[in-house]
């Protein structure tokens, strides 16, 4: 008889800003941690991506690359899953402008997208990160609560702490490629709480 025909596999925009993107220090092409993530999950990946990009943080430009301004973009991808990434490059704007831009982000992902899963991932830093990266932290996940279906905390939960500080280059902020790796481990661990790290294409062990 005929193989049994597999499902589709799990269409999944990540949506970052260029601080996780190709560096000098790392990242690119198949090291970057959306290549890494996808490939292991047997996803398929629309990636969109952009430097200076966050919730507030390119706004202004002309034209506009801040993470709402990609939102078409995410909804013609038509993805179960939404990963948002990024906010380091909202360290220079006030907590309650990055809160007010991500809530309005979050709301307008559900609104669009009711069935697709959206999950945030906070700032990351290597070591103690500084007042106006917790405030944006603090922000981010404020915004998240209850309005998404998960809220990552890499500050929090120490990804790029201690000996893992050396996975970031010098700016504590752009990952090598083994912080790249490292990112997309702790993100595909923390997403088996809600049962999407294994493709709906693979068969359950």
């Amino acid at each position: 008889s005929a193989p049994p025909t597999r499902p589709p596999a799990l269409r999944v925009v990540i949506l970052r800003g260029g601080q996780t993107g190709c560096q000098p220090t790392g990242g690119c092409n198949n090291a970057n941690y959306s290549a890494v993530l996808s490939a292991k999950e047997g996803w398929a990946t629309t990636v969109l991506a952009q430097g200076g990009t966050g919730y507030v943080n390119g706004s202004n430009a002309n034209p506009p690359r801040d993470f709402g301004s990609r939102l078409p973009d995410v909804y013609n991808a038509a993805p179960g899953l939404v990963i948002v990434e990024g906010s380091v490059s909202d360290q220079y704007s006030s907590g309650a402008a990055v809160e007010q831009a991500a809530v309005t982000l979050f709301t307008s992902l559900k609104a669009h997208l009711p069935n697709a899963k959206v999950v945030v991932v906070g700032p990351a830093w290597a070591g103690t990160a500084p007042a106006n990266i917790v405030a944006v932290e603090s922000a981010v996940k404020s915004a998240a609560t209850g309005r998404v279906a998960q809220f990552i905390d890499p500050i929090a939960e120490g990804w790029f702490g201690g000996a893992n500080a050396s996975l970031m280059a010098a700016d504590h902020q752009s990952p090598t490629n083994q912080g790249h790796a490292l990112i997309a481990s702790r993100i595909a661990s923390d997403l088996t709480v809600l049962g999407l790290q294994a493709t709906s294409s693979s068969p359950a062990t």
